[in-house]
């Protein structure tokens, strides 16, 4: 029977698989926000990062550390675009925004290199996950400044952001003690405890899908 481990990986690339889809909707419409438009990229790099898992942990096509030397540079690309969304998103926090990038991709870097990129270091995938969350903070601290006109129900950016952030604050903590439940844990416990990050990384994308959906439908009223 396969673990729930394996079941979250292969039902995480079929969420995956159907967020980039839909996603790739969005790149032909007129009056997309510029933020949107070319959204369809970061489904398509975890897409990759979900397969590589797959190819590497399920199907046993390569070893670890070529798995996770493939996945680091990946989830480098990742707070790479991250940095672009918001900064497209909230041009008024621009030199807030770039201080706390640079900050946390210099860390980040430096730290692959001193912990090998064939390696896990999940410590510092909770550095790249807290300057998310940071991130969405400023969103939401700007969306409760301005007047309520929006309805957030409707709002493609709201969806996103509430998705990166319950991802990132839901999976931080376990990337940030993962070595002490792996020490402290069987590896079949460890490994679906590790899988709730797995899951919170579907319901981000279902998030997704939710302000794609929002999108789709305003371009169809108008």
């Amino acid at each position: 029977m396969p673990s729930l481990y394996n079941i979250v990986i292969w039902v995480g690339t079929l969420v995956i698989l159907v967020s980039f889809i839909i996603a790739l909707r969005l790149v032909r419409k007129k009056n997309c926000p510029l933020y949107l438009k070319n959204f369809y990229l970061y489904p398509l790099l975890i897409l990759i990062i979900s397969v590589n898992t797959v190819l590497s942990f399920s199907l046993n096509l390569y070893s670890l550390s070529i798995q996770m030397t493939i996945q680091n540079i990946l989830l480098i690309a990742d707070f790479i675009f991250w940095g672009v969304f918001f900064f497209r998103l909230l041009r008024q926090k621009i030199k807030i925004l770039q201080f706390l990038f640079i900050l946390c991709l210099t860390i980040t870097i430096l730290l692959r290199f001193i912990n090998g990129f064939d390696k896990a270091g999940f410590e510092i995938y909770a550095i790249t996950n807290f300057g998310k969350a940071l991130f969405c903070l400023f969103y939401y601290i700007e969306l409760f400044k301005t007047k309520p006109k929006l309805i957030l129900k409707n709002e493609p950016a709201f969806w996103i952001v509430s998705g990166l952030f319950f991802y990132s604050c839901v999976s931080l903590p376990f990337y940030a003690i993962y070595e002490f439940i792996h020490a402290r844990f069987p590896i079949s416990i460890s490994k679906n405890l590790f899988s709730l990050t797995n899951i919170a990384i579907i319901l981000m994308h279902i998030l997704f899908i939710k302000a794609y959906l929002c999108q789709i439908r305003q371009h169809k009223a108008l």
